[in-house]
């Protein structure tokens, strides 16, 4: 009888009658969940929530109160897990991500692994305990499967991909009624199918389509506490049908009458007279009483006869739903009319585990610019442009646009591409791209930011400073190429992208070269830049430039880098941005560089950059240590020039500074060979103030001062002196950085410390200078006079005269 009445059903549904049960809230449970997809109660009423995103199990009190969470499966975690089911004592977790099943107590402690096995990697997504069976639905192979626990075997795996008997268009939840069948959810053929407790296929319920009463995206299922309905929860709908009698009989109400209405229902379960429904989109679990209430005829509308449509048709309409029969209207964000083909709720229905599970990337972080993903504010510190800044880079014709020239999901996306032949895509288990242009080197990316491309391959976009180039091939370079600076000059980086980066889903070109995708991720990805990883203090760039980063500033002078990450005594502005701490960022723009320099935010080879920061040395321009002038000749350890590499860098590297020395010097150290001894720090000017050195014309041949029974105390921000580590301090010796200051030509005069003083350097040459010259410090400074009274200006004009230090008489005493 019941057959019959099915039958009859796939052509005319008379009406829709009054549920006959009504749902009232209890309570929602949402304490750190993102994107959860299944539920399951123990006997002792704790509720067992999947957080699949997050790879684990949350468990909630009867109450709603967090008790704990686990994830840990041996030696591995979690990987976006799908499924959960509890028999007794222990908890079976469908562990999707590594094609197994998770055995755990209820204390959240491994017991042991499934493992699985089909003809493509199995992708276990739903559970149910039955008789000793585990039944298992098979994402990738579109199968049921049910495993012996008391044989450790699987005893039976029934269905392929199709639309007849015993085949499934994606099996998703399990739920078995009172005599033991098993009723399975096959999503996208819009049905439930009704097995044997031994897997044969018996019959289906429902049908697909959007009018009341139809499935669209059938997901979670359960039965009500007297068996009498059916509950089935549409992931794209958001709304749960029950069904009695293999019949719909309307929607699930509230006690007023008041449709419940969920973002994405997923997993769904009933214990004690309670409805657990979990709401993937909104990131929790909405928990409800279930009221019995009599059942009563209301007229729901006539549900006209209609030919269930063919194979063909009925594929398109899975996601073209306006080709429905009546058609269904599309959707409006705001003012503006979105196809319902191309919106985020019709992609999520498939892409949060049932289908293909993009958790991870769509739903959560950073998401290109679209329609449903507007910028409203200007972005972080990478971005430089702002928000009302025009395009400089034309969208093609290729990618669709809706009315008003705004991106949709389906401007970049199409089922109805084809894989060129040859053509191989970033994900290996994708035999179809879904993209409207091939990606898997970065040609989609390029087809409408042109402007950020610099490729080392690249003869029309070569690297000039603007942007990080890519095309750098991360692998150790051939012994005979001259092409080196295609490859990657960091050996760690020869072994491939490094690992941190490729887990979060960044890849290389099919020649191992890098592309945008090496550093973005498009959906999913960090903050309004969608990158892999933070960029606030730089995680992203440490993962290849670790050679560059420093914990600190005492490691940074270990390893001879500038320090990074460190709050600023003052916020300084660099072209047009606000900083007030140091990060790559700081200095460096990934996309907006200035052209012909290393990616910086201004130009440095004047000392623009530089003298933000360090304002008191940018005196140095134009002076006799601005070797530009008076060394143009002369290359640092980098093999550049003063006029490549800048004011500044002719004598410091940013990055490659000599490790443990000071100052980040960049020139090449020699051996001292002077007659008299030398503190460590002095050999830094002596290297230039020697004969045959840079400075021979300046060169110094006396200059220590007697040390010997005297304790020497100054001012360090006045005349600093050296102590026993080499650091500049009160207590110390005197060395040539005491009274020089060697930035500054002519020191400033009162209240001027900070201002750069212009000097007369007119050419090429050395100035000869006077006694109130000469990178001088402060000239009415008593450091000199507590020792040497009225005879310190005499014997520090004659410091270093040579003549006077070789006669008879040592006008030091």
């Amino acid at each position: 009888m019941i057959l019959v009445t099915l039958l009859v059903g796939l052509f005319l549904w008379p009406c829709l009658l009054q549920a006959g049960v009504v749902a009232e809230a209890l309570m929602i449970l949402d304490s750190g969940l993102e994107q959860p997809t299944d539920v399951a109660v123990h006997d002792d009423g704790r509720i067992y929530v999947l957080d699949g995103v997050n790879g684990r199990v949350v468990v909630f009190s009867r109450e709603g109160e967090r008790d704990f969470s686990f994830s840990r499966s041996g030696p591995d975690e979690l990987s976006l897990p799908v499924g959960i089911s509890i028999d007794g004592g222990r908890v079976f977790v469908a562990d999707t991500g590594n094609h197994r099943i998770v055995v755990f107590d209820v204390r959240g402690d491994f017991v042991r692994n499934i493992f699985l096995t089909g003809e493509a990697p199995p992708e276990p997504v739903a559970l149910a305990v039955s008789d000793g069976l585990l039944w298992w639905t098979d994402r990738r192979n579109h199968r049921l499967c049910a495993y012996d626990l008391r044989h450790d075997v699987t005893v039976l795996c029934r269905g392929t991909r199709g639309e007849g008997r015993e085949k499934f268009h994606f099996p998703f939840q399990i739920a078995s009624d009172d005599s033991g069948y098993l009723h399975v959810t096959d999503v996208l053929n819009g049905r439930i199918q009704v097995l044997h407790p031994r897997g044969r296929f018996v019959y289906d319920i429902g049908r697909f389509g959007l009018r009341p009463g139809e499935l669209f995206r059938p997901n979670g299922l359960a039965f009500s506490p007297d068996g009498l309905f059916f509950l089935v929860g549409d992931s794209y709908a958001g709304t749960i049908t029950l069904f009695r009698d293999g019949q719909p009989v309307g929607l699930l109400s509230d006690s007023t009458g008041r449709r419940l209405n969920f973002k994405t229902p997923v997993g769904m379960t009933i214990r004690d007279q309670r409805l657990y429904v979990v709401d993937a989109g909104r990131n929790r679990v909405e928990v409800f009483r279930l009221l019995a209430q009599a059942s009563t005829a209301e007229k729901g509308g006539e549900i006209a006869a209609r030919v269930v449509p063919s194979a063909s048709r009925k594929g398109c309409v899975i996601c073209h739903r306006s080709w429905a029969s009546p058609p269904v209207g599309e959707e409006r964000p705001g003012d503006k009319t979105v196809p319902a083909v191309a919106s985020p709720r019709m992609c999520y229905s498939c892409h949060h585990g049932v289908v293909v599970d993009s958790r991870r990337r769509i739903g959560r972080g950073g998401q290109h610019p679209d329609v449903h993903h507007r910028r409203e504010k200007v972005p972080a510190e990478t971005l430089d442009e702002k928000p009302d800044t025009p395009r400089k880079d034309k969208i093609p014709a290729v990618f669709p646009r809706l009315a008003d020239g705004a991106l949709s999901c389906g401007s970049c996306h199409t089922p109805h591409g084809q894989a060129l032949e040859g053509q191989t895509t970033r994900h290996a288990a994708h035999g179809n791209p879904w993209l409207r242009v091939p990606n898997r080197d970065g040609d989609l990316c390029q087809q409408c930011h042109a402007s950020k491309l610099a490729s080392r391959l690249d003869a029309e976009h070569p690297p000039r400073g603007v942007n990080h180039p890519v095309g750098i091939s991360l692998q150790a370079p051939p012994p005979k190429t001259t092409e080196r600076r295609n490859y990657a000059s960091d050996e760690h980086l020869h072994r491939g992208l490094p690992a941190r980066l490729e887990k979060r889903g960044g890849t290389l070109d099919s020649q191992t070269r890098m592309t945008c995708q090496s550093c973005h991720q498009i959906h999913g990805g960090e903050g309004d830049a969608m990158t892999l990883l933070p960029v606030t203090k730089a995680e992203l760039c440490i993962e290849c430039h670790s050679r560059q980063h420093a914990v600190d500033k005492k490691d940074a002078g270990k390893k001879g880098v500038h320090a990074v990450d460190f709050k600023l005594d003052e916020a300084v502005t660099i072209a047009g941005k606000t900083f007030e701490r140091v990060t790559c960022f700081t200095c460096h723009s990934v996309h907006s560089g200035k052209p012909d320099t290393p990616l910086l935010r201004e130009d440095h080879r004047d000392g623009k950059l530089c003298a933000v920061c360090h304002e008191a040395q940018a005196a140095v321009l134009n002076s006799d240590h601005d070797l530009r002038l008076t060394a143009p000749k002369s290359h640092n350890l980098a093999g550049k020039s003063p006029r490549q590499s800048g004011v500044c860098g002719a004598c410091h590297q940013m990055h490659g500074g000599k490790p443990g020395e000071p100052v980040l010097q960049a020139w090449e150290r020699h051996a001292y060979q002077g007659e008299e001894a030398a503190l460590e720090r002095d050999t830094l000017c002596l290297d230039c103030h020697r004969r045959e050195g840079l400075a021979d014309g300046a060169w110094v041949a006396r200059f220590s001062h007697p040390a010997r029974d005297l304790i020497l105390r100054a001012d360090p921000e006045r005349m600093p002196l050296i102590d026993a580590n080499g650091e500049l301090g009160e207590f110390g010796a005197i060395g040539c950085i005491t009274c020089h200051d060697p930035h500054r030509w002519t020191a400033p005069k009162k209240g001027n410390g900070l201002q750069a003083k212009k000097t007369p350097v007119r050419g090429l040459g050395n100035l000869s200078g006077n006694v109130l010259s000469r990178f001088l410090r402060r000239r009415k400074d008593r450091f000199c006079v507590d020792c040497h009274g009225i005879e310190a200006i005499l014997k520090f004009k004659y410091y270093h005269d040579t003549r006077v230090r070789d006669g008879d008489v040592d006008y030091l005493k």
